[in-house]
């Protein structure tokens, strides 16, 4: 199967969550603290 254009973008926005839900969590860390 080809890349498309669609697919790329699919996989940018998955990676942003990623960082989005792990900025989150150190972010609950320090609160915790």
């Amino acid at each position: 199967m080809m890349d498309s254009p669609k697919t790329d973008i699919f996989r940018k926005t998955d990676s942003l969550s990623t960082d989005l839900r792990s900025e989150i969590s150190s972010v609950k860390e320090i609160e915790t603290l």
